[in-house]
């Protein structure tokens, strides 16, 4: 009948293991009391083992109570944290939403406009424009070898694209270098006009990054360098296998190792 309960009923793994600690202790006291005193007799013999079991057991009582103590201590301090933190999540939210109303009431700081978080709409369009402009100057004179050209080049470009603003809203462009071609406003129509002007910015600066690329790429410097990429992948495995190939010439060119001519502006 044991052999049924035990195959039949599930037991809990604690209670596997609590068995085994026990017999462990009995059968470990029971060979220690006859060494350490051998006259006893058998019913002393088993009182004396019996008396060191309960106070073993009583040692192990007395670390799991430290020890569920020193868990529930463990258990409280990380509730503790998470609700401190909790708490601090709640603070900072309610600062950060704070801080946000109080910014969205701050005027703008170039046209005045109320309530617009600092910098509207059409502003903030405005200053990437000038952004813009500015480096797009700065990519025109980069082909240049004199430094000094720089303030001019970039004046011509702010002028050329300032021009082609105006142009685009059917005004004269008479605002000048450093100084735009649109008045701040606080119209909604303003705020389009403005992103058709940062548009317009983006279509030339575009441009001009492509022709300042153009103009570096006929450099000597830039001609010396790809025939140095050349005489390098000559020397590769499909070059020595196919030398005549379309494409074994320096950037798309020629197999005789001339460049290809760029005839664009």
């Amino acid at each position: 009948m044991g052999w049924l309960i035990g195959f039949a009923l599930p037991q809990r793994q604690e209670c596997a293991n609590v068995l085994h600690v026990r017999r462990a202790w009995r059968a470990r006291i029971a060979a220690e009391v006859p060494e350490q005193q051998p006259g006893l007799g058998e019913d002393e013999r088993r009182r004396v083992i019996e008396d060191r079991l309960r106070e073993q057991a009583a040692v192990e009582a007395t670390v799991f109570v430290r020890r569920r103590e020193e868990a529930l201590e463990r258990e409280a301090w990380r509730a503790a944290a998470r609700a401190a933190a909790e708490a601090q999540a709640v603070v900072e939210r309610e600062r950060a939403v704070a801080a946000e109303s109080a910014r969205q009431c701050l005027p703008c700081e170039d046209c005045g406009q109320a309530r617009a978080a600092g910098l509207c709409e059409a502003c903030g369009y405005r200053r990437e424009t000038q952004a813009l402009i500015e480096q797009a100057g700065l990519v025109a004179a980069a082909p240049s070898a004199d430094p000094r050209d720089e303030g001019d080049v970039a004046a011509e470009v702010r002028a050329s694209v300032e021009g082609e603003i105006a142009r685009s809203r059917g005004v004269p462009a008479d605002g000048g270098p450093g100084r735009p071609a649109w008045p701040p406003s606080r119209s909604r129509g303003e705020t389009a006009l403005a992103y058709g002007a940062l548009q317009t910015v983006q279509q030339a600066a575009s441009e001009y990054h492509r022709r300042a690329l153009a103009m570096l790429g006929r450099t000597q410097e830039a001609e010396a360098e790809a025939r140095r990429v050349y005489a390098t992948e000559q020397n590769r495995w499909w070059f020595r296998a196919n030398p005549t190939g379309t494409d074994c010439g320096p950037g798309g060119g020629h197999g005789d190792g001339s460049l290809t001519e760029d005839t664009t502006t």
